[in-house]
């Protein structure tokens, strides 16, 4: 099954549940039960939850997949700026690409609706990359969201909570960390010493998470009053970024690395 519309909530039951998480158009699900118009699904990363059954399609993709790159993309029904919006895609969303129309790509829509989209909106999925070129991708990955507001469950341009900035900085390069906030078996991240942590390695506080920048910096989706979005702070008390609750309050550091070599990690 696909997600069918741009960004799709997953809550923790059916109906009533609280928001848990979101699931982009294009991204792959396996249902696991169905109650009241709703279904238990597990992503293609590993995480479980409850989604309104229309938003999935039995579909599958016969070319080239493509992701969308810009925080937002326009799919429009001819080659051109002034075609008629078909549909607004997040980061992340993924599309078939069929063919290429000078600067536009031609998109075979879920539902097999043809469409356009400025070639240079979308790329390849990513594939194997180095340590060195992982650790700066996912790093460049999470700052490319500074400024989303806060949202409990989110995981895209509209509203990001802790744990679905750091997973989405990861699953955007090719990895499935684990979606919550801490470290779970059958995931890539293990806890390492904090004075070995590293560009992109996580930081773990109660019940939130950061990804680690490098020179004290880490970034971080907080729903503190006054700041509420996506920003950057400080571990370090010389800085004007410092967080002293948080700084004192670091209870793990992770990664998937290990002793400067790369770890097995999942690719997608």
């Amino acid at each position: 099954m696909l997600i069918n519309i741009p960004i799709a909530n997953l809550y923790s039951k059916p109906a009533a549940g609280e928001l848990e998480d979101q699931t982009l158009y294009g991204e792959e699900a396996d249902v696991l039960e169905k109650s009241g118009g709703f279904a238990r699904i597990r992503t293609e990363y590993g995480y479980e939850g409850w989604i309104e059954e229309g938003r999935l399609a039995v579909w599958r993709y016969d070319g080239a997949v493509t992701r969308v790159e810009t925080p937002f993309c326009t799919v429009l029904d001819i080659p051109g700026y002034r075609g008629r919006t078909m549909a607004t895609l997040p980061r992340g969303a993924r599309v078939e690409m069929t063919g290429e129309d000078n600067s536009f790509a031609e998109v075979r829509l879920i539902g097999g609706e043809r469409g356009f989209i400025r070639r240079s909106h979308i790329a390849a999925l990513p594939g194997k990359l180095k340590e060195a070129e992982l650790r700066r991708a996912v790093a460049e990955t999470a700052k490319a969201y500074l400024g989303v507001p806060y949202l409990w469950g989110g995981r895209s341009p509209v509203g990001m909570d802790c744990s679905g900035l750091c997973h989405t900085a990861y699953w955007l390069n090719g990895v499935a960390i684990y979606r919550n906030s801490r470290m779970a078996e059958g995931f890539p991240v293990k806890e390492i010493d904090p004075e070995k942590m590293d560009l992109g390695d996580l930081i773990y506080f109660t019940g939130h998470m950061a990804m680690y920048l490098g020179g004290g910096k880490y970034i971080h989706a907080t729903g503190r009053d006054g700041d509420d979005r996506v920003v950057i702070n400080s571990l370090l008390s010389e800085d004007a970024g410092y967080r002293e609750d948080l700084a004192k309050g670091v209870v793990a550091v992770g990664s998937v690395f290990c002793d400067g070599k790369r770890r097995r990690y999942a690719v997608k």
